[in-house]
């Protein structure tokens, strides 16, 4: 096994550094910011659009995982609603309840990203 960050023979450092990875990294573009070169002075009006582009991407991504932590606790309540006699009767029907209305909560949530 070679350590984490050593590079064995015809690999390349990266690959060590994650071996799960395949060697294709997609990136959305609106995830994608450019920032100035080291010499060159950023003017307070870039570095504001910068500032809130990097906000607003953040602000996306937050949004993105609420959706998916919602569609968890639908996929987790359904586990628990059709887990029968092993529950208690008023967490199943909570659980029933759930379901419905956290995947119409995610749905709602990836719906409005795909406006914005």
């Amino acid at each position: 096994m070679v350590p984490i960050g050593k590079a064995g023979p015809g690999e390349s450092p990266e690959s060590s550094l994650f071996p799960w990875s395949t060697g294709i990294v997609v990136m959305s573009t609106s995830h994608l910011i450019i920032l100035p070169s080291p010499t060159e002075a950023e003017s307070a009006g870039k570095k504001i659009q910068r500032l809130q582009a990097e906000a607003r991407n953040l602000a996306r991504e937050h949004v993105e995982q609420l959706s998916a932590a919602l569609a968890d606790v639908s996929r987790l309540a359904a586990e628990i609603a059709e887990g029968g006699d092993l529950y208690p009767v008023g967490a199943r029907e909570l659980a029933r309840r759930l379901v419905d209305d956290a995947a119409k909560q995610s749905m709602s949530l990836s719906a409005i990203l795909e406006r914005s």
